[in-house]
């Protein structure tokens, strides 16, 4: 595994965290290296998440301020 791409986007992490697992399993990431890279992918991947249930619940406020709930 060369360098890591983008990862702007939930689907580009799910991309680039799909090529790590494949980049290991081919035995080109030591494993101390990949349990890194596993860990770091998952802050990221749970930054996304809560980023966009943060976005979700600004919608359903101002839907709801838009209806009088």
């Amino acid at each position: 595994m060369k360098r890591i791409n983008k990862l702007n986007t939930l689907k580009e992490a799910q991309n680039e965290f799909s090529r790590l697992i494949k980049a290991y399993y081919r035995d080109e990431i030591e494993t101390p290296k990949f349990k890194t890279l596993v860990y770091a992918f998952s802050v990221l991947l749970n930054f996304q998440k809560t980023e966009k249930e943060q976005q979700l619940e600004q919608r359903l406020t101002e839907l709801e301020s838009k209806v009088g709930l």
